[in-house]
């Protein structure tokens, strides 16, 4: 999957950003399913292929339902990229 052609990508890495460290994934996922960005692929399955990727982090770092997630140096150089 090519991350940075996404809508959702951006919408992700953005409100990440201006909470880092506060959302678990159903927090993102819930505010970016209220927008208008493409649902296929879902935004969970972006969420996993930015962090794959090492554009996000999870704390703590093996995952679950309460970690939260934060950028990475890699991912606010994405960010910056992105339209």
């Amino acid at each position: 999957m090519n991350c940075e052609e996404l809508k959702s990508t951006r919408q992700i890495m953005a409100y990440v950003a201006a909470h880092d460290g506060e959302l678990t994934w159903y927090n993102i996922v819930t505010h970016v399913d209220r927008l208008d960005v493409e649902r296929d692929p879902p935004p969970f399955a972006v969420i996993k292929e930015l962090t794959v990727q090492q554009c996000l982090e999870t704390a703590p770092p093996g995952g679950g339902n309460e970690a939260t997630y934060r950028l990475t140096d890699k991912g606010r150089e994405l960010l910056k990229r992105l339209p």
